[in-house]
């Protein structure tokens, strides 16, 4: 089964630019985030806590996306491992 992101963007009032810009998916406990910040102009921001938060160079929503998830594969492979001592 393919990782479905939902775009959460919210808009203020007037805003003319209603390009998504915010998405989330959820897997059991784990909440990974993608979203365009005002404070990283030109870059995308992608969550996971307790995991990592980081900062990305433009690309398309999709590709932030998947980067999003090779992230916290790496991030879970090596924790596992980590365990397994």
């Amino acid at each position: 089964m393919a990782v479905m992101f939902k775009d959460v963007t919210s808009f203020s009032q007037g805003e003319t630019d209603r390009t998504p810009r915010t998405f989330v998916t959820e897997a059991g406990d784990l909440r990974i985030v993608v979203t365009r910040h005002t404070h990283y102009p030109g870059q995308w921001v992608i969550e996971c806590d307790p995991f990592f938060r980081v900062a990305i160079n433009d690309c398309t929503a999709q590709h932030a996306q998947c980067q999003a998830l090779n992230l916290l594969k790496k991030h879970l492979t090596a924790s596992l491992k980590a365990l397994k001592g």
